[in-house]
């Protein structure tokens, strides 16, 4: 049985980017204004016929209302509060799945803050092998990603996949003759050395 979508965060966004009004955006969608209020807020889910007439309206990407993303943030934010070295207090699985939800934002906000103190106290341990400090010449610094949790993060949240990248794969595969019953590692470290002069 498929789970009800609740995503009025992205509904909320969808609406904001078009500069409507609440009334304004129900009426173009041909839907009642405590309706759209409703899910919103996240009183109601959002259904199939919704999803197809934001699409036929305003030709939104329906792949920013996918849930996996809210998922796994709330369960980032779950690992974050289990860390105890911070706070005191215990917040249910449900207050959580509550802020990643209305507040997207706000829990990506607190994400970040619990790196940079997860930094700090790393580095004071002599851990600092995922955080860096990035120091400038008057001795100021300020906490930092890794490229590595910079690069893991981003394709965290895209679902591990980027529509460009992707393509371009396709017509390389394409252009390198990859899709033929040729070995394909050496089509591809051939194509790497011809054309970059890199040895695999």
């Amino acid at each position: 049985m498929q789970k009800n979508l609740y995503s009025g965060h992205t509904l909320r966004q969808v609406r904001a980017d078009t500069g409507l009004s609440q009334v304004d955006f129900a009426k173009k969608l041909g839907l009642s204004t405590p309706y759209i209020n409703q899910i919103e807020n996240n009183n109601r889910p959002v259904t199939a016929s919704v999803l197809l007439a934001i699409y036929r309206v305003f030709g939104t990407d329906l792949s920013a209302f996918e849930e996996n993303d809210l998922d796994r943030m709330t369960q980032d934010l779950e690992e974050i509060f289990a860390d105890t070295r911070f706070h005191g207090t215990r917040i249910s699985k449900q207050d959580l799945h509550e802020l990643a939800t209305r507040a997207p934002e706000a829990a990506r906000a607190i994400m970040d803050m619990y790196g940079t103190m997860r930094a700090y106290h790393e580095k004071d341990a002599g851990e600092d092998d995922l955080l860096q400090m990035n120091a400038s010449d008057d001795g100021t610094g300020s906490i930092s990603k890794s490229a590595y949790e910079e690069v893991r993060d981003y394709f965290h949240y895209q679902d591990n996949y980027v529509d460009a990248i992707d393509r371009a794969a396709e017509q390389l595969a394409i252009k390198i003759n990859l899709l033929a019953d040729s070995p394909k590692l050496t089509a591809l470290t051939d194509w790497l050395y011809y054309t970059y002069s890199i040895t695999v």
